[in-house]
C-alpha cells in the first residue's frame, strides 16, 4: 500500500546496509552492475562490499566499487568439513554479516552479485523479523523440497549470534553440498 508506506520514514543509511560479496575477480563487473541498479532504484541504505583480500585483485576491487560500494575486507570462514560444492567454499564467510551490529547497523539486506534491483525496496528495513530469505522450491529424486536461498536475505545483525553460529558450524546438520542454500 503506497499510501501507508509514504507515512513511514525512509531508511536511515547509518542504520541499514545492503551488502554483497566479491569472492572472485570474475564477479567484479556483476558487483558494479548490482551497484548501478541500486543507484537507479535510489536505495538510501549504506552499501558494503565484502571481499576476501587474498583472492581479489586491486583491479577487480576498483571495477566493483565504481558504482558506490564501500569495500570491506573480511576474514574467510572455511567450510567445517569436506563435501561442500566448490561454488560454496567461500560462502561461509557470509556469516560475517551478523557482526555488523558492531558498526551500529540495525538491519542488513544481503544480495548476491548475480542479482539486479528493479525498484526501491527500503521498506524491507522496516520488517519486524530478525531473519528472512528468498525461498528455493524444487524437486529432487526424493520429492518436493522447500528451502531458502542465501542469495537474497534480510537479517538483524547480532554478534552474539555470530559467535554461536561459528561455534556450532561443525556440528550443525545440513546437506554439505548446498551449504548456503538451505
Amino acid at each position: 500500500d503506497s499510501a501507508a508506506l509514504s507515512l513511514i520514514p525512509a531508511a536511515n543509511p547509518r542504520d541499514h546496509a545492503v551488502v554483497t560479496g566479491l569472492y572472485t575477480d570474475a564477479f567484479a563487473t556483476a558487483v558494479a552492475t548490482l551497484g548501478h541498479t541500486l543507484n537507479v532504484a535510489n536505495s538510501s541504505a549504506h552499501r558494503i562490499l565484502y571481499y576476501l583480500p587474498e583472492k581479489i585483485s586491486p583491479r577487480a576491487l576498483c571495477v566493483a566499487t565504481a558504482s558506490g560500494w564501500e569495500p570491506r575486507p573480511i576474514e574467510r570462514i572455511a567450510p567445517p568439513f569436506r563435501g561442500v560444492h566448490r561454488h560454496f567454499l567461500d560462502q561461509y564467510s557470509k556469516l560475517n554479516l551478523w557482526k555488523l551490529d558492531q558498526e551500529g547497523f540495525k538491519s542488513v539486506l544481503y544480495v548476491d552479485a548475480d542479482a539486479l534491483v528493479r525498484r526501491n525496496f527500503d521498506e524491507v528495513f522496516r520488517l519486524l523479523w530478525t531473519f528472512a530469505a528468498v525461498p528455493d522450491v524444487y524437486t529432487t529424486a526424493a520429492g518436493y523440497v522447500s528451502a531458502f536461498n542465501a542469495g537474497v536475505m534480510f537479517l538483524r545483525p547480532d554478534s552474539a549470534l555470530f559467535q554461536d553460529m561459528v561455534a556450532k558450524i561443525a556440528t550443525a546438520r545440513y546437506p554439505a553440498e548446498q551449504a548456503e542454500q538451505r
